[in-house]
């Protein structure tokens, strides 16, 4: 593992600038004036419609009503038969919406839940407008036509009486503090998110909630729960599943036997659970699958190529492997050791805890006093340091396109760009797109060893 002080110095590397204060752009600064300014109210057509627009008409507007939102169309976002208000005004935590936008950015809920998160100012525009009683003029939004008749999930028509259990087991679920939600209006499918519960979901909870809903439930959350290979057995009964959560879970081996019935599953997370290449075995007549996550399990790189191999359009997320990560670890380490072993500014023996990172180097002073110099004004100092070699001399200055550890997105598996990058030494970790970089940065900032494991092949 990294030595701490090896970490301290890698997370200034990665934020070679942190001693200065950033500039905001001019929209930036802009947005803020227009959520700060207490003399007006905002404006929902000039100040809140163009963020909807911009960012969440994609999957909630015309065509697309994911999660049955529509925010073109009033009445559906001020829909009073909605258990989980999407809008409650004066009430942004009580607001759905808001909730969602708030999520880290590693969380599977965000919204949007494609690109960037929402911006610090969009975010206040929004929490504002709701708390002001998000005032929504009538006729401000025209609804967006749709294009072609929208391909609703359904599952077999229930008479009454099961009708009658999936709406019981719905109240139960929201009663506990999960969410319970028709995949479309006119769709009699259901997605449900009791993950929110947490580890106050065991096993015999788990079956008391989802009691009733084996014929309606489709997509189905309990990532990061207490639920365990005991509870993962009733998941056989509910056979229109087409997209289960696991992650985090206390689920074995033996939890994939009543997965592996689920023939109409599409997407699976089994990320930072005890499975193994044996439970995969319980998997291979998912011929539906169409993702599936193992990343942090104990499955091998052999294994997950032999089970993808199995089911045609299978795409496996295995994170990185043993080689990647050693490989990774050892290029942190080297760019976390000091070039120099005289201190710039005095010319004395340097101190390796006094270090500051600059132009993807770690230098080193004799004392805070010249620790502090050196970042008041690297420029000047910079010059002046002494490499202990002639090849860190040479590269002194940085390449204007890092060279890129990995060739793929650890987080997403696309191809990574140069553009979304964190410096490493003389080097970067490159991702996708920018949300998938601060995924990365959100997961360093609460595990700063594992820092590693993010880099993919």
């Amino acid at each position: 593992m990294i030595r701490l002080a090896s970490m301290a110095v890698l997370l200034a590397l990665l934020s070679p600038g942190a001693v200065a204060c950033p500039v905001p752009d001019a929209s930036a600064i802009a947005q803020d004036d227009a959520a700060s300014d207490a003399s007006a109210k905002v404006d929902f057509v000039k100040d809140v419609l163009p963020i909807f627009r911009a960012r969440c008409f994609e999957c909630h507007s015309g065509d697309s009503d994911e999660g049955d939102l529509r925010l073109d169309l009033k009445t559906n976002v001020f829909d009073d038969e909605r258990s989980d208000p999407a809008i409650k005004p004066g009430a942004p935590k009580e607001s759905s919406i808001y909730r969602r936008i708030v999520l880290p950015a590693d969380d599977s809920d965000i919204m949007p839940a494609e690109g960037d998160p929402l911006t610090k100012a969009q975010i206040a525009i929004i929490e504002r407008w709701i708390r002001e009683g998000a005032s929504w003029p009538d006729g401000a939004v025209q609804p967006v036509e749709a294009k072609k008749p929208p391909e609703i999930l359904r599952v077999p028509e229930l008479d009454d009486e099961r009708t009658a259990l999936v709406e019981d087991a719905v109240k139960r679920v929201r009663a506990a503090g999960g969410t319970a939600t028709k995949v479309a209006a006119t769709s009699n499918a259901w997605y449900v998110n009791i993950g929110l519960l947490g580890k106050k979901l065991d096993d015999t909870r788990l079956g008391e909630l989802l009691a009733g809903l084996e014929p309606a439930l489709v997509w189905l959350n309990l990532g990061r729960t207490a639920v365990s290979d005991e509870g993962a057995s009733r998941l056989a009964d509910f056979g229109e599943l087409r997209r289960l959560q696991l992650q985090g879970t206390a689920i074995t081996d033996r939890a994939l036997v009543a997965v592996g019935k689920l023939a109409k599953l599409e997407y699976l997370n089994l990320y930072d659970t005890s499975i193994t290449d044996a439970g995969l075995e319980h998997l291979e007549g998912l011929m539906a699958l169409t993702r599936l996550f193992v990343w942090q399990t104990k499955v091998t790189e052999a294994g997950a190529r032999a089970f993808a191999g199995a089911i045609p359009g299978l795409k496996i997320d295995l994170g990185a492997s043993a080689n990647d990560l050693a490989a990774v670890a050892k290029r942190i380490e080297e760019a976390s050791r000091p070039v120099n072993d005289l201190c710039p500014i005095t010319g004395k023996k340097v101190d390796p805890k006094k270090t500051f990172a600059y132009e993807g180097k770690t230098i080193a002073l004799c004392c805070s006093d010249c620790l502090q110099k050196f970042a008041k004004d690297p420029k000047t100092w910079f010059p002046k340091v002494v490499f202990r070699d002639a090849n860190s001399a040479a590269t002194a200055e940085p390449e204007a396109t890092p060279v890129l550890l990995n060739a793929k997105c650890p987080v997403s598996g696309e191809p990574a760009n140069a553009e979304h990058s964190i410096r490493v030494g003389d080097a970067a970790i490159g991702f996708c797109c920018g949300k998938c970089k601060a995924k990365f940065e959100a997961e360093l900032a609460k595990h700063p060893e594992a820092k590693a494991r993010f880099v993919g092949k």
